[in-house]
Formats: structure tokens, sequence, C-alpha cells
């Protein structure tokens, strides 16, 4: 049994009905360039923002933050510190660049709006809530430097004997 496929044929019924498919063709390309422009503009604006690690403590995983800010009840977040403005925000874990592949440090906020201002108050507002939710695991684990800063400001030394040279160059660096 042998089974051949006859492309003559085949190739034949398409250069025949070439015309067709060429105008189906530019029909659909000029039917989506009006549908673009014609449309509604939309202005978008990135933020990066740097998460991980804070003196040597991490905070939290990159990955993690980036669906934090994905999820519906941040997004109800940031409508609440935009008046209830019409925008959208969206967030992804950015890696790249040898050693971070494996641990990103960076999210990208994105957000996009009908108008420019909207655009850039949404994006400011996104930033300003994520702060917000991490400022206590900051502060929590800046603490213990900055309780050294004050004693190295009060008395020029640490508590208990000589100033430690690697302290104070880390400190005042």
């Amino acid at each position: 049994m042998t089974d051949t496929i006859e492309l003559d044929s085949s190739l034949r019924a398409v250069w025949r009905w070439k015309w067709m498919l060429l105008a189906g063709a530019l029909v659909c390309s000029a039917a989506s360039a009006g549908w673009t422009m014609l449309g509604p503009a939309k202005y978008t604006t990135s933020s990066l923002v740097s998460t991980g690690r804070v003196m040597g403590e991490e905070l939290e995983d990159t990955y993690a933050v980036a669906q934090t800010i994905n999820s519906p009840g941040f997004h109800a977040a940031v409508k609440v510190r935009t008046g209830d403005s019409a925008g959208a925000v969206n967030a992804e874990a950015m890696t790249g660049g040898q050693g971070r592949l494996e641990r990103p440090t960076l999210v990208r906020i994105t957000a996009t709006a009908p108008t420019a201002e909207q655009a850039s108050v949404t994006g400011q507002a996104a930033v300003d809530e994520l702060v917000e939710r991490h400022r206590k695991r900051f502060e929590s684990s800046v603490a213990s430097y900055r309780e050294y800063e004050k004693v190295l400001a009060a008395s020029g030394e640490p508590a208990s004997g000589a100033a430690d040279p690697i302290a104070r160059r880390d400190l005042f660096e």
C-alpha cells in the first residue's frame, strides 16, 4: 500500500485563490490597525523596587512580593490610596545578570491608566503601599544597627572597649 500526497493539486488551489487570501490578510491588518488607532490611549509608568535583603537580613522573597502586588487585596489598597482612580497595577520579579538568576532582588511595578497623570498617581500609590507594608520588617531588620549608631554618635566609642574601626568605617560610609 502506497500513500502519496499530491501537492500539485493543493498548490494549484491556493494559487487560484491567492487574491482572495491576500485580500483577507489586508482586511484583517487594516481592521487591527484601526482598532489600535481608534481605541482609547493608555499610559504606563514603571518603577524598579529593590527587595530581598537589608543589611544581610532576608526580608521577603521577590517572587512573593510580585504575587502580593498582583493580588486583589493589594489592588484594592491602591484604589483606596488613589481615590478610586481608573488605573491598573502589575508586577513581576526581575532577573538578570550573573548571580541574580538564582536570587532576584528587583520587582518591576507597572501602572496603566487612561491619562498620564493617573498612571503616575497609580504607580506612586502602588510603591507607597508596598513600602508601607514592608516598613515593619525593614525597621526590625535595621534596629540593631540603629542602636549601634546611637552608641557611636553619643560617645564615639562602642559600649564596651575601644572603638571598632571597621564598624566606624561602615557607619560613616
